[in-house]
C-alpha cells in the first residue's frame, strides 16, 4: 500500500487557535481553509522546495 502525506485545507479547522479539539486528521497537515490560501502564495512563489517541520 502506499500512501502520500498532503498539505491540504478542511473546514472544520478554525481560523484561529482554540482551546477544544477540533476535527480528525489521518495523519496530513491540516489548515483552515483561509490559512491555505496564504500559504498557496508563499509555497508557490519560493524558488526552492519547502519543507515543512511538524511537531505536536
Amino acid at each position: 500500500m502506499e500512501r502520500t502525506v498532503v498539505l491540504h485545507s478542511h473546514s472544520c479547522v478554525p481560523d484561529t487557535e482554540v482551546a477544544d479539539d477540533i476535527c480528525q486528521s489521518n495523519g496530513c497537515p491540516t489548515v483552515s481553509p483561509a490559512f491555505l490560501q496564504k500559504l498557496k502564495y508563499i509555497i508557490n512563489s519560493s524558488k526552492k522546495p519547502v519543507l515543512l517541520w511538524i511537531y505536536e
